[in-house]
């Protein structure tokens, strides 16, 4: 199984489309010959002062805090600054590189999406029309759909939701006392 085809099992899978990608500002830098965390940080700087992190094209990568991580879209909303760190040609192919990644998660959320919105009848024969690949992506659709798999779904994401409550409950907490305060006055 390629690489696309994993990617359109992980979609059925978790039935969610594909984010956009990303890369690090980190990724950008080594790739450029800059192994400096003080130059991560001044670009990052330099990125914040311009008022150019607006969360979804360019946002802060808080668990490797300074670095950043931007989508192609991002990528050429910071090109001039990016240009003073790093060579031009470095720039436009991480551009190209997420572009095409998009292109690629594009395809398998469509594809993802029409087995969400197939009956049970469209997918049969879908089944029955089509080659092995395809029938591999039915195969997990039904699966999916089926009750033990809706229930394990579930489970994950409370477990997921009661570690984190636990995991971090102290900066929750902080942060719930930071809300209150500020909304209080």
């Amino acid at each position: 199984m390629n690489k696309a085809d994993e990617k359109v099992m992980v979609s059925i899978r978790s039935r969610e489309p594909l984010c956009e990608p990303f890369i690090r500002l980190s990724m950008i830098f080594k790739t450029g010959g800059i192994e400096s965390e003080g130059y991560l940080g001044m670009c990052g700087g330099r990125i914040a002062d311009m008022e150019l992190i607006d969360g979804e094209e360019v946002r802060i990568d808080f668990i490797n805090f300074p670095d950043m991580e931007l989508t192609a879209t991002g990528v050429m909303i910071c090109r001039k600054i990016l240009e003073c760190y790093v060579p031009s040609n470095i720039i436009a192919d991480a551009h190209e590189a997420l572009t095409a990644e998009k292109k690629i998660n594009t395809h398998i959320n469509i594809i993802s999406q029409t087995l969400r919105e197939m009956n049970l009848y469209g997918l049969t024969r879908a089944f029955i029309k089509s080659d092995a690949r395809i029938r591999r992506f039915v195969i997990a659709e039904i699966c999916q759909r089926s009750i033990f798999f809706r229930c394990f779904r579930k489970m994950q994401n409370t477990y997921y939701d009661i570690f984190v409550r636990i995991k971090y409950h102290g900066l929750l907490a902080i942060c719930n006392n930071v809300v209150a305060a500020y909304s209080g006055k």
